[in-house]
């Protein structure tokens, strides 16, 4: 760039800074908030700091207290409803969160109408758009269609002899509710993990840094619902 293009190029970059009518760029709302925000899509110190959020709130919620709700529910998103209703929130509509799950992961789409489900929940959920508040959708968001599929596998053996966790272990190996997970490797490589029982070791909630932290929690909502099935 010669010295007379510099001088243009500042020039230009001087009226733009100075016109009154120039803003900043809007921050991200909606899904773009919500994916920029959760742990799930972060790497390294981001993702540890935003998976302790959602860490501390699944301590606060005792698993077994979980199998005694889901057992007396009957709703649609039984395990959105519980869960939402044992972090507190009970503002929460299981039907925004079916609507965000839809479409949480990058390229996955959304639009208005999945930003205006955002916008509700972050309001359900005290109404500061930080990361808190994307934590705990998070935790809704993926238990949403994982333990939904868990809650129906399990519902299906209901009349399997041996106690919940033998079902649900069985369960777990034979149909796990996420088949498969994807890493990009040290080297780069987009890798397919696939998720289950293999040689006796379970990876059906993730190992690692990026495990399930519900696991328990799933697992409890899950036994609720074969305790409703197996009673009726």
């Amino acid at each position: 760039m010669t010295v007379t293009e510099q001088s243009v190029a500042g020039q230009a970059a001087r009226a733009v800074l100075d016109d009154p009518r120039s803003q900043v760029p809007p921050a991200p709302t909606g899904m773009e908030w919500l994916r920029a925000c959760v742990s799930r899509f972060a790497g390294g110190g981001t993702h540890a700091r935003r998976r302790a959020l959602a860490v501390a709130e699944l301590a606060a919620v005792e698993p077994a207290s979980l199998r005694v709700a889901a057992a007396a529910e009957t709703c649609r998103d039984l395990a959105v409803r519980v869960l939402a209703d044992a972090l507190g929130l009970p503002g929460v509509s299981t039907e925004d969160v079916r609507l965000i799950a839809s479409v949480y992961h990058p390229g996955s789409g959304g639009g208005p109408a999945q930003d205006a489900a955002v916008a509700r929940l972050v309001a359900a959920c005290g109404g500061a758009p930080d990361e808190r508040t994307a934590a705990r959708i998070c935790l809704l968001v993926q238990a949403c269609d994982a333990t939904a599929a868990l809650i129906a596998s399990t519902r299906e053996r209901a009349g399997d002899a041996g106690d919940a966790d033998a079902v649900l272990a069985a369960v777990l190996h034979d149909d796990p509710p996420v088949r498969h997970t994807r890493r990009v490797t040290a080297g780069g490589a987009s890798v397919r993990v696939e998720l289950g029982t293999v040689d006796g070791v379970s990876t059906a909630f993730g190992s690692g840094p990026r495990a399930c932290p519900g696991k328990e929690h799933a697992l409890a909502i899950a036994a609720g619902a074969l305790d409703a099935a197996r009673a009726r």
